[in-house]
């Protein structure tokens, strides 16, 4: 008898099956708000059981982006939804969580400022003068004297300082030379800008000092000065604060994600060392009834897939082992290789497929129909040319454990071809992923069965 705990770890299909306890403690998260149990659940589950958790992982993703962008937190926001769309299936929630990230790095782009601006040909941009010096400009148009300097030379812009070191230029200009550089020219007599005054009249000056501002200030400017700086350090204070308070929170968030994570990772563990005690059991009770064979598949770009049967094996619940050598690198092509289960002949079984972008799925054919059942990311696939892959599936009525390289991947859900039938290995069983003339080699390819156990 299998115990609870396997039964539970059996149960990671897509259809058909009860759902996960992992999954249901993530819904309960998503429903209550706490997103951040939420991923922290899904991220340790993804690891152990991609296909099955990729959903559910990319939609816990997606609920934290919301949050932090609601938030604010534009930059975090899109690292979760880009995050989503890396390991949700192919699909709409793929094209969703993309189109998310896409929508927000938009908004990012169009909040930056601008930064050092030039024209097309590479002059700095237009710079308005300021009211009062173009006033000043109408006033020494008017004068006729003969060493007025033109408007032209009130504000020269530099293409290479800054605008507020242009500004200043035009102070220190005003007592420069112009025209004939060999004349000096007398300071000329138009108005001038005093930031505190405005514009000064333009006939000369008297010899007295002028009057210092401080004098002439209005106590409403002070006053209005002291109110404007207490507001700023208001402000600055609340923002400090709830900052202090969002890290705080953030921080006591982590720590109980990262609780959450040791313990949910000790009893993922637990499961599938109890489900490989389960299969070695099985194992032991298995009769082989066919191999250990060698041989190849030979590649022909087509509609069809290249097979080959294990001889007189007709069976429901059985244990197939085998080797596959990868054809060519993969930068010559694409390829794939994989097990046909129960299969009752032409375009009816099962079909589990791995890929050179180490990526399975696995899929239910009954004739021209295809029923998906579940996928998911292998990364300790050997994708070098020549390279190889050891993999095992074991069929138990409606479960099969999936192992490549003797890591436990999954759970497969069987429920859908509930019959004995053949078993093959195949090549081919996606389009593009052959070249005509290459072959792929396979060795120890051996089926026992637990049809009498």
């Amino acid at each position: 008898m299998i115990s609870p705990a396997v039964q539970e770890a059996a149960s990671q299909s897509t259809q058909n099956e009860e759902t996960p306890l992992a999954i249901q403690r993530t819904e309960e998260y998503l429903v209550n708000g706490d997103v951040g149990k939420a991923v922290a659940e899904m991220e340790a589950y993804y690891k152990l059981v991609p296909g099955l958790a990729a959903r559910p992982y990319a939609r816990s993703l997606l609920s934290r982006g919301a949050v932090r962008e609601r938030a604010g937190d534009q930059d975090r926001a899109l690292e979760d939804y880009r995050r989503a769309a890396q390991v949700a299936p192919q699909g709409g929630l793929r094209e969703e969580a993309q189109a998310m990230a896409d929508e927000i790095q938009a908004r990012i782009n169009a909040d930056s400022p601008l930064q050092g601006a030039v024209t097309s040909q590479g002059e700095m941009p237009h710079l308005d003068i300021l009211p009062e010096i173009a006033a000043a400009q109408q006033v020494q148009d008017s004068s006729t004297s003969p060493t007025a300097i033109p408007p032209s030379n009130i504000l020269r812009p530099d293409a290479d300082a800054p605008l507020d070191i242009q500004a200043d230029k035009f102070y220190a200009e005003e007592g420069e030379s112009t025209g004939d550089q060999s004349a000096k020219v007398e300071q000329p007599n138009y108005p001038r800008y005093d930031p505190d005054y405005g514009l000064a009249s333009s006939a000369p000056q008297a010899a007295s000092p002028p009057p210092s501002p401080a004098g002439n200030a209005s106590p409403v400017r002070y006053v209005l000065g002291g109110v404007f700086l207490l507001v700023v350090f208001a402000i600055i204070i609340g923002w400090l604060n709830s900052q202090h308070q969002e890290q705080r929170r953030i921080d006591e968030q982590r720590i109980r994600s990262a609780t959450a994570t040791v313990a949910y990772q000790a009893t993922a563990t637990a499961q599938v060392r109890e489900i490989d005690t389960y299969i070695r059991s099985l194992e032991q009770a298995a009769l082989t009834v066919f191999g250990p064979e060698s041989g190849s598949l030979e590649h022909a770009e087509d509609s069809f897939v290249s097979t080959h049967r294990a001889n007189d094996v007709y069976a429901k619940d059985f244990i197939v082992e085998v080797t596959f050598y990868n054809p060519y690198a993969i930068s010559t092509g694409s390829w794939d290789y994989g097990v046909l289960l129960r299969s009752t002949g032409g375009n009816d079984q099962f079909r589990l497929v791995i890929e050179s972008n180490q990526q399975w799925s696995f899929f239910n054919r009954d004739d021209d129909d295809t029923d998906w059942i579940s996928a998911g990311e292998l990364s300790n696939l050997n994708i070098d040319a020549g390279g190889s892959n050891w993999v095992k599936v074991i069929c138990v009525g409606d479960i099969g454990y999936f192992y490549i390289n003797n890591v436990y991947i999954t759970t497969l859900d069987l429920s859908l071809r509930d019959l004995s039938g053949d078993v093959l290995i195949a090549t081919g069983l996606m389009n593009g992923n052959e070249i005509d003339g290459e072959e792929t080699k396979y060795s120890d390819f051996k089926v026992r069965s637990l049809d009498d156990r």
